[in-house]
């Protein structure tokens, strides 16, 4: 998914707020956009348990906001009011500059319908996905004389209580969940799941062109 930007507007005592921009059809493209920005900025040294950082990962999750605001501005000023210190990013969708003019509600209906079963076959490779990464955590974790865990890709031993920090999932509600997996030495795949099937559909929905535009964020702690 495409960012259209990063912004830091008002600082306030001991906080900012901080608003991405991005295209998205349903919130679940939010989501993944917004799992991806976190991951990019863990690997240049921010830890998701650090809400102090004034960045993406101070946020505790993402959620959405009911309804379509007119434009940009409208959307932007509903997340800032709505967006709370130690809360999660919030999410409103809005219709983007044009849109009354090259659409029309069965057009956008068809585009949406088309955009929603292709994630669908998407998200449910992802499902599987998580859950083998899921099953792994809980394996390691219930093993009581089990103290390391090595990386598939570098060899490393990663102690019990650190493995969190390469391989987990994280629920956002409506049965959407993200996965991680990035050993904490050398930032490549920790397990190996099967994501041959996944990646294929990844790149076939990588290449949809969106329906709606969105902003999300809110105020994040310093």
């Amino acid at each position: 998914m495409k960012n259209i930007g990063e912004e830091i507007s008002d600082s306030k005592m001991g906080a900012w707020d901080l608003t991405y921009d991005c295209k998205a059809t349903i919130f679940e493209d939010v989501v993944e956009y917004y799992d991806k920005l976190v991951e990019e900025q863990e690997r240049t040294g921010y830890d998701r348990d650090d809400p102090y950082c004034a960045n993406i990962t101070s946020f505790g999750g993402i959620k959405l906001l009911e309804g379509f605001a007119k434009n940009r501005q409208e959307a932007l000023e509903e997340v800032l009011d709505k967006g709370e210190k130690w809360g999660p990013a919030v999410t409103k969708f809005y219709y983007p500059e044009g849109f009354e003019a090259y659409s029309n509600k069965s057009e956008i209906k068809k585009r949406v319908n088309k955009i929603t079963k292709l994630h669908a076959k998407l998200k449910n490779e992802h499902d599987k996905i998580a859950q083998y990464v899921k099953s792994a955590y809980d394996k390691i974790q219930s093993k009581e004389t089990t103290k390391f865990m090595s990386c598939i890709s570098c060899k490393s031993k990663i102690s019990k209580g650190y493995i969190r920090k390469c391989i987990g999932t994280t629920s956002y509600g409506d049965g959407f969940t993200t996965y991680y997996n990035k050993c904490i030495v050398c930032n490549n795949d920790f397990i190996k799941p099967k994501e041959e099937k996944y990646n294929k559909l990844r790149e076939e929905y990588g290449n949809v062109s969106h329906v709606y535009a969105v902003v999300f964020g809110g105020m994040v702690a310093s």
